[in-house]
């Protein structure tokens, strides 16, 4: 079996998913205080409804988020491992 791995593109998905969840940050701090103003003026079941459905929504995001951290951690490690792995082969090649 033969494959390859471009590191330049593995460190660039990794910078991506980090930057994907720096604007999930965002986007939640947003929301979260949209729902908050709504609350003040809003009663009834429709609002309790509401704030039940905002609060599984932040637990779903903070779900994603985790794994989204995880897999951005495991790729960075891998991109670390590759580039060791190369200046390891260079070396015993002499590149």
């Amino acid at each position: 079996m033969k494959y390859t791995v471009d590191t330049e593109e593995l460190a660039d998905w990794a910078d991506q998913l980090r930057n994907f969840d720096a604007r999930a940050e965002h986007v939640l701090a947003d929301v979260d205080a949209l729902v908050a103003k709504l609350q003040l003026d809003w009663e009834g079941q429709a609002a309790i409804a509401q704030q039940q459905n905002h609060e599984q929504w932040v637990a779903d995001l903070k779900t994603m988020r985790e794994a989204v951290a995880e897999i951005q951690q495991r790729a960075a490690r891998a991109h670390k491992n590759y580039e060791t792995i190369v200046a390891t082969n260079q070396r015993m090649w002499n590149w």
